[in-house]
């Protein structure tokens, strides 16, 4: 089973209220507590990265010396946050250090990743629903299509809700498909999480009105490939270390007939879902880019925290040598 054991949690000091603080936005300070929660309960090293974008800021207007010296500021402050954040860390026993780049906040995420080998990459975000337009090119968008680790873009959740309760794993019944359940019970082993498999059906045949078949067929089709779909979810987990007692596992079918993703959406609010485990893939000779399938299209929807777990052979488009 897939135990994350080097976490980077990607830190935004943009959103920092006290430079002398860590009073950071609830979406940054979402994700931290996600890492440092799991680093207590796995013994992970943890990672704190921030990212200095001076583009970000028009310093084009500003001559090279006055660059430099806002830069070694902002440095400065980083350091300084990230540095609490360590120790912050170790209060609860958590093995943490600092590093500060400079560049676009998703290559330098990538980057590190690949220098350092992290796991898992945890960033927040708000409500992904109602910020769909701003999400699609996003850092945390980039991360999940082009960061080769397992990607956490997680949502602020009440403070009642301490705890993943609800994890649903949105299966295709491929290989990626089978980590992203692995990743799901090993966050669910530490917490005693409800994992939810489950599968939207799809029937083609609704879709073409020339068929001409009658109803009774129809139904021994939709019938079919239900039980097709519930026979791939149970192999599914026969492939999967399942016997842990904390962990309850439940598998479902989705009725997608009309809309597979409205399907799943609907799942995940109706049963108020707290992480959405889903496998992201390449298309075959474009490395990196999701495949144009219900987990691009779910992505921008999504009211949860979204778990992006990425084939074993994923080949993302930024490389060592392309960063060096």
């Amino acid at each position: 089973m897939e135990q994350f054991q080097n976490i980077l949690v990607g830190v935004d000091i943009t959103r920092l209220e006290q430079p002398d603080s860590v009073n950071f936005s609830r979406p940054v300070e979402e994700a931290i507590h996600r890492g440092l929660w799991l680093a207590e309960k796995t013994g992970a090293q943890l990672t704190f990265l921030a990212v200095l974008d001076g583009s970000e800021h028009g310093f084009e207007v500003l001559s090279d010396g006055d660059q430099k010296q806002v830069l070694q500021a902002m440095h400065t402050a980083a350091r300084r946050a990230l540095n609490l954040l360590v120790e912050r860390a170790k209060a609860v026993s958590v093995n943490a250090r600092a590093v500060v780049r400079l560049g676009k906040a998703a290559v330098e995420i990538i980057r590190q990743v690949l220098d350092e080998h992290h796991d898992l990459v945890i960033v927040g975000t708000r409500d992904l629903r109602t910020i769909q337009r701003l999400l699609v090119g996003s850092t945390a968008m980039k991360l999940l299509r082009k960061c080769p680790s397992t990607v956490w873009v997680t949502k602020p959740t009440p403070a009642s809700c301490e705890a993943l309760m609800e994890i649903a794993v949105a299966s295709d019944f491929s290989p990626v498909a089978d980590r992203a359940l692995q990743a799901a019970l090993s966050l669910a082993k530490q917490t005693g999480a409800r994992i939810h498999l489950i599968n939207s059906v799809d029937f083609p045949l609704d879709r073409t009105w020339t068929t001409g078949l009658p109803d009774a067929v129809m139904d021994q089709y939709h019938q079919k490939l239900r039980t097709r779909a519930a026979d791939g979810l149970q192999h599914q987990l026969s492939l999967v270390e399942t016997r842990d007692p904390v962990v309850s596992i439940e598998t479902q079918i989705l009725d997608g007939s009309l809309n597979t993703d409205a399907a799943i959406l609907r799942f995940v609010d109706e049963c108020r879902i707290d992480l959405l485990a889903i496998g992201i893939i390449g298309r075959s000779g474009i490395a990196g880019v999701l495949v144009g399938n219900t987990a691009e299209r779910l992505l921008p929807q999504l009211t949860c925290s979204v778990l992006a777990v990425k084939p074993v052979d994923f080949d993302s488009p930024i490389t060592v040598a392309t960063l060096s």
